[in-house]
Order: structure tokens, then C-alpha cells, then sequence
């Protein structure tokens, strides 16, 4: 029985600090995070160790160039640029003698390799000193050491910041194809990466200058397909769809050993029926003289085609003219002058001079254009028209439509129309093409007309994320019966696991939402038990908070072990998140229940961290210890957060997000002393303060009811510790917003004026006209 038809049956319906002081440690050793509360070693310094004074330049670059130990570059590297811009006789040296650009490029490596943020801030450093120290300019190899560095870390989002922004950085070289493809050849071996990351790497590529081509696609599919072979997930044929959309987005022409690749890819991992669908969409998509039943494009229809592109629809119309006097156009002719227009004036100018109708597939490229133009609104127009003109929409008409229709939207109202206008289109669909009166003997068989599998899958995983999900039930199921009479049967992870969200949301118990799940849980990929689980620890249950339900969450997540997949940061981010935003709702909220919910919360996390800490599977980052530590910080546990910053800290394991939420915690918590302290060791660290943190910190001086001192601070009186932050906007808005609950808010405003004149220029007139209120 299909499970369309399974699930119309089943339902209608405060810690002292540790004392010892911070060393960093040479190696982050792969089981220290787990040791969370172990702090027995005992650290003796707080910087880096300093290199002896009478250490000579040459012993200096000796010492940078024979080793790989980050801790003596850090000292060496000091040593040397002293001892430089000490020398009067630095320009007796010759830069040969003194670093080469591939001794420069090693460090580079190793810093990157390394990672910490005094390595980042290191690698800015070397780079201000290159050119006027060192006398070496920056290359690209010095780039591509440093991508090579971030990529031998596993450092995603690392890599990817510095190859988009190489343009703004010394030298401001556009990165090139072969950074690109080196990182993308890389991106299945890095952790938490997707086909929908790099998807969002290619197509910021011509945006950076450097404009992906066919190898690039073709590296980018390799990889989606060993990421597969490492999820045991292979690429479903609606993932390469998309694919195809992005190479034809940058007008990539058809490469016949890029359709050999697709099939020799599928073939040697058992999925040659896939392959074989893939391949077709990619020759269907990309050969011209498949392409709606069309030849290769003649000379004349290639110029009508840039005729169209260059000079508009007109200048195209009277270019066939002059071609071909007295005759009429035929389809190709019409669609060389439509391919690539997006207003319906077009097609009807086309008609009006050839006395001619144009067909659905010339009504399908306006539509489809002003769908990949984000112009969504006009498209919706040309389908209404095309249906008032008479034209009966088929589904490769309607599907790019429906698509977009059925995308998250920020407030249920926008959502409610969208849906709708989808629905709507797919009604008249199914008018056109209402099921067969006998049910077809081979299920999911292709239908290049009706209503198909793709369509029903946009339409169920629409439905599924839609913010009233109650409102939409019977919607759903009645797509279902629709899918039965088809004989569309759910059997990829993609529609499943639409289902399976639709359902779980629509049950009345937790009990009931897990039937579900055990049901279909064979189906599902990682990217659909990763889809489950977000839904699960949100679920609702009545009006009340619904606090998830661990032993549910792990069942699920044990399952994902089980089916062969690897568990990810995500698994346990997206639980603590949850478990952080019910928090702050219940904190909002207050009422009789919030003392024991925030217990139930506290003991919940307590476990998950236990939990996370005894995974052996797993190794946390920095990403899954800032959610932790903001959990606990939201649910008031400072001691937990303070002991988790500590660790992170000695660790060299954090970021600009540790060190605000750290701050935050300790407004909350009144913990000035343990705040100046941080800020003091971060400084010391030479560690490169964001606005974000100076914002922050600004908040909770107020929030510790030390506004003098945050007053201070916005008008520079920090400066050895934030050195050369300026104050934004927000800065000001902070302190004055808690300024205004002591009565003075004037004295801010006075501040502001005589001390930032360029910000106090950008504040609200309302707020600018209060001073003297």
C-alpha cells in the first residue's frame, strides 16, 4: 500500500574562576572539549613566550623557516619584525635574505592550518608588514597558501570568506578557477557541508570576478556525488534539476562530456535508472536540436536571438522581416525572438505583426524568465493571461511558478496568497489533465503534461513548512489522494520527508507524531532525518510550552546512526537552539509555570550537553559551544556558561560570537569583574574586537546599571581595549534606551552631540529634539 494512502486511512485530522593561569596549547588534542571540567594542567603564561633579545635576525628567519610549530612562528615572527624596524641598516638586507615569498607563503599555511584567532590576526598582520618590512608584495600563491591552510582544517565558511573576499584584501586579486575548483574538490570532506553550500559557493563566483564554467559543474556534481558515497545518500534527480537551472542561469552551452559524466557517475554506484532520468534532463535542458523538438539553430535564428538580447523584441521582428520578406515565422523563428524576453507586450507585438498565436512554449519563456528574474508577480500575470488566451498549461508550464510560489514567507498573510495562487495553478492543471479513470499499472511513470511527481513534491514540502500547518491538512491530503490516483508513489527521501513533517505536525501527542516517523524512517536520507528532528523539538502539543522530548529526539537520532549516517553539529544545534528560544519566550511570557519550565530546561540541557560530551562520533566546534553556551546563558546558568567560555578560551576555540555572548551572560548576571577580566586577557591576546562586541559590552554595562562607565565607553574613553572601534548608530541607541529608564537620557544625547557630531547628525529628529525634554 503507498503511503499516500497509509496516511489518508491513519488520520483526519555562579562558579568561582579557576585560578591557573592561560597558556595556549601547541596542539588542540581531539578529546579536550570532552573534558570540560578537568582543568588540572597548570597554565603559566599569558602571551606568547618572547624571544630572547639577543637572538639575531638571521637566527630569527632560521627559526620561521625550519619549523612547523605555531607557537615560534608567533615568536619568532615578533622578533623579527622588532628587530627590523630597530635596524637602521634594514634596507642593507635584501629581501631574498631575509623571507622569500615561499617562506612567507609556508607561514601563511600553518597559520591558516592552525586557525585561532591569533593566527587569523597574525595573518593580517604579516600581511600590513609584506610590502613595507619585508619588501615582498602579496601573489596569488600567497593566497591560494592560505585557502590551502582553511581547507587542511576543514574550515568550510573559513575558506569561503577568504576567496569572496580577495578583491577587498592587499593585493585585490579576483580569485581565480583553480582556488575555486581546489576548494570545491575539498568541500565532501569538510563537516557540514551540503549540495546547497556549494551551490551558494558557484554562484557567488561571477559576482567575485571569476564566473564559474562547465569543469566547474562538473567538479561541483563529482563532489555532491562523493558526499553521497560518504552519507550513502546518492544525488536525486530534483537536486540535479537544480543544477542544470544555475549552469543555464550562467549561459553554459551543452558539453557532451559533461552528459557522459552524469551517466558514468550513476552508473558505477548502481543507480543507472536515476542516471538515466538525470541524463535526459541535462539533454532535454542544454541540446538545442532536442529542445522542443528543434533543430541546431540556424543563422538566421541565431541572429534573431541577439537581435531579441541586444536590441529588443521590435528590432528582432524587423529583423525577420528583412530575412524573409512576406513569409511567416515558424515556431523556432518565434522562439529565437522570445527565449530570453520577460514582458508579455513581446508575444503580443509577435502576434499582432505575423497575425499569428504564439504556442505554450513560447508563453512558458516569459514565465520561466520572470521567474529566474524574481519577478514573480508579472510571471503570475502571463499565466493568467496565457490561460485567459486559451492556452491549456502543462506542467513544465506551471512547475517554475509553483515553485517559487511554495518558498518560506516572512508573515502568514504573504504565505496564505502564495499558497493559494499555487493551488490555483494547479487546479487548472488537473482541469486540463484530470487523473486517468483507470489508475496506470506502473507507478511514477513520467508525464510530460499532467500534474507529476516533481510538482507533487514542491506542493507537499510548500505545505509542510507553511506557518499554519492545521490550516492546510486537509489541503495535503487531498494532494495525496490526487498522488494515489495517479499511481505517483512517495520513494525518495525528499517527498517522504515532506509527509512525515506534514503528519507530525497534524498529530495530537508526541506518541502519535513518532508513529509516524517509524512508518517512513527507511526512506529517509540525512538531509531528511536532519528536516525531521527540526521539526520534532518544536512540535506543540495545546496551548501550553511544549519543552521536546529527549528521549524521542535521540530515537530519532539513534535511527540516523543506525541508517548509516553520520551525526552532525547540527543534530544538537538545532536542539539547543530550541531549547534557548523557549526560554526567552517563557521569560517574556512570566505567568505561575515559569520557575518550574526553566528547571525543566535547565535539567533538559544539562543533558543534552552530557550527551554531546560522551559522542564519541563527534567532535564539537566552535559553532555547537557558542549554541551551548547561549542556551545556558539564556536560561540564567551562568556558572555552566562561564565554565564553558573558560574552556574555549585556554583552547584557543573561539570567535567573535563566543566573546558577545560571554559578555551578554555576564550583564545578565551582574558579573563586571569577570567582564573587565575577559576584555583585559582578550586585549592582551592582541585579540581584533568586532562592533558587535563593543555593542554588546556597551548593553550589558547598562545592564549592570554602570551607565557612567558605558557613557565612557561610547565616547572613547575604552580606547586600550576596543583601540580604534568607532561608536555606530546602534551604540548610541543602546545607551539611550537605558539611559531614558534613569531619567537621563539628556545627558547622553549632550554627550553624543559633543563628542560623535556625525552620528548624533544620523539620530531620529524625535530622539535629537528630547535633549532638552
Amino acid at each position: 500500500m503507498s503511503i499516500c494512502r497509509t496516511l489518508l486511512r491513519a488520520g483526519s485530522r555562579s562558579l568561582p574562576r579557576p585560578s591557573s593561569a592561560r597558556a595556549v596549547p601547541t596542539t588542540l588534542h581531539s578529546q579536550f572539549s570532552r573534558q570540560l571540567f578537568n582543568f588540572n594542567t597548570t597554565f603559566t603564561s599569558d602571551t606568547w613566550p618572547a624571544a630572547s633579545t639577543s637572538t639575531t635576525i638571521e637566527q630569527h628567519v632560521e627559526g620561521l623557516t625550519e619549523t612547523n610549530d605555531i607557537r615560534k612562528i608567533h615568536t619568532h615572527y615578533a622578533g623579527l619584525i622588532d628587530k627590523l624596524k630597530a635596524s637602521e641598516e634594514r634596507s642593507s638586507f635584501a629581501t631574498r635574505k631575509i623571507l622569500t615569498e615561499a617562506q612567507i607563503n609556508k607561514i601563511f599555511y600553518l597559520l591558516a592550518k592552525s586557525g585561532r584567532p591569533s593566527d587569523i590576526q597574525k595573518i593580517h598582520d604579516i600581511f600590513l608588514d609584506m610590502p613595507l618590512v619585508l619588501g615582498v608584495n602579496p601573489t596569488l600563491d600567497t593566497y591560494t597558501a592560505i585557502i590551502r591552510g582553511f581547507i587542511f582544517r576543514g574550515e568550510p565558511n573559513a575558506t569561503r570568506r577568504w576567496l569572496e573576499d580577495m578583491p577587498k584584501r592587499p593585493g585585490n586579486f579576483t580569485p581565480t578557477l583553480e582556488q575555486y575548483h581546489m576548494f570545491l574538490e575539498a568541500i565532501p570532506d569538510m563537516p557540514g557541508t551540503s549540495l546547497k553550500f556549494m551551490r551558494s559557493v558557484v554562484n557567488k563566483m561571477r559576482q567575485c570576478g571569476c564566473p564559474p564554467t562547465t569543469e566547474t559543474f562538473k567538479i561541483l556534481f563529482q563532489a555532491r556525488m562523493k558526499l553521497g558515497d560518504l552519507t550513502e545518500s546518492v544525488l536525486p534527480a530534483v537536486s540535479a534539476a537544480s543544477v542544470f537551472e544555475d549552469m543555464e542561469r550562467e549561459q553554459l552551452p551543452y558539453d557532451p562530456s559533461f552528459s557522459k559524466l552524469l551517466l558514468k557517475e550513476y552508473e558505477k554506484r548502481g543507480f543507472n535508472k536515476t542516471g538515466e532520468q538525470v541524463h535526459i534532463m541535462y539533454e532535454d535542458k542544454f541540446r538545442l536540436d532536442l529542445k522542443d523538438g528543434r533543430k541546431m539553430l540556424s543563422p538566421d535564428e541565431a541572429k534573431l536571438v541577439h537581435m531579441a538580447q541586444t536590441r529588443g523584441a521590435q528590432a528582432a521582428v524587423h529583423l525577420f522581416k528583412h530575412l524573409r520578406p512576406r513569409q511567416k515565422p515558424t515556431a523556432n523563428d518565434i522562439s529565437a525572438m522570445l527565449r530570453h524576453r520577460l514582458q508579455l507586450r513581446d508575444l503580443q507585438l509577435v502576434e499582432r505583426e505575423f497575425g499569428i498565436k504564439c504556442s505554450i512554449v513560447h508563453w512558458s519563456y516569459l514565465i520561466n524568465n520572470n521567474v529566474r528574474a524574481g519577478k514573480a508577480s508579472t510571471a503570475y500575470s502571463i499565466m493568467k493571461a496565457a490561460i485567459e488566451a486559451g492556452i491549456k498549461p502543462d506542467a513544465p508550464m506551471v512547475t517554475p511558478l509553483i515553485r517559487h510560489l511554495c518558498q518560506p514567507r516572512p508573515n502568514i498573510e504573504e504565505e496564505d496568497q502564495c499558497i493559494g495562487a499555487a493551488l490555483y495553478f494547479y487546479k487548472e492543471l488537473c482541469s486540463a489533465y484530470p487523473p486517468p479513470e483507470t489508475v496506470p499499472l506502473e507507478p511514477n511513470e513520467p508525464s510530460s503534461k499532467g500534474p507529476d511527481y516533481v510538482l507533487y513534491s514542491i506542493l507537499l514540502h510548500g505545505l509542510s513548512t507553511a506557518k499554519q500547518p492545521l490550516k492546510w491538512w486537509n489541503v495535503a491530503k487531498g494532494l495525496m489522494a490526487d498522488m494515489a490516483r495517479r499511481n505517483l508513489v512517495p520513494d525518495d527521501s525528499n517527498m517522504v520527508t515532506s509527509i512525515v513533517i506534514l503528519c507530525m505536525r497534524n498529530s495530537p501527542t508526541v506518541e502519535e507524531a513518532l508513529h509516524v516517523y517509524r512508518q517512513h524512517k527507511s526512506v529517509l536520507d540525512q538531509k531528511g532525518f536532519t528536516a525531521v528532528l527540526a521539526t520534532f523539538c518544536k512540535l506543540r502539543f495545546g496551548e501550553g510550552v511544549q519543552v521536546p522530548s529527549l528521549k524521542g529526539y535521540f530515537e530519532i537520532v539513534k535511527d540516523m546512526r543506525l541508517a548509516g549516517f553520520s551525526i552532525t553539529i547540527e543534530v544538537y544545534t538545532t536542539l539547543l537552539n530550541q531549547l534557548g528560544q523557549i526560554a526567552t519566550q517563557v521569560a517574556k511570557e512570566g505567568g505561575p509555570d515559569v520557575a518550574p519550565t526553566i528547571e525543566n530546561l535547565i535539567r533538559t540541557t544539562r543533558r543534552v550537553h552530557d550527551l554531546l560530551t560522551l559522542d564519541s562520533s563527534l567532535t564539537a566546534d566552535t559553532i555547537l559551544w557558542n549554541q551551548l553556551m547561549d542556551t545556558y546563558q539564556r536560561l540564567g546558568c551562568f556558572a555552566e556558561t562561564y565554565r564553558l567560555w573558560e574552556m574555549m578560551y585556554l583552547s584557543g576555540q573561539y570567535d567573535t560570537t563566543s566573546v558577545s555572548i560571554m559578555l551578554d551572560a555576564c550583564g545578565f548576571a551582574g558579573a563586571h569583574s569577570v567582564a573587565r577580566s575577559m576584555l583585559t586577557k582578550l586585549a592582551k591576546d592582541s585579540y581584533q574586537f568586532t562592533l558587535h562586541n563593543f555593542n554588546t559590552w556597551l548593553e550589558s554595562l547598562c545592564r549592570m546599571r554602570r551607565l557612567d562607565e558605558a557613557i565612557g565607553a561610547l565616547c572613547g574613553r575604552d580606547q586600550a581595549t576596543f583601540r580604534a572601534l568607532k561608536p555606530d548608530l546602534e551604540s548610541v541607541q543602546i545607551v539611550f534606551k537605558f539611559a531614558k529608564e534613569e531619567k537621563r537620557g539628556s545627558e547622553v544625547l549632550i554627550h553624543v552631540r559633543a563628542k560623535l557630531p556625525l552620528i548624533w547628525e544620523q539620530l531620529p529628529s524625535s530622539i535629537r529634539e528630547s535633549i532638552n525634554a
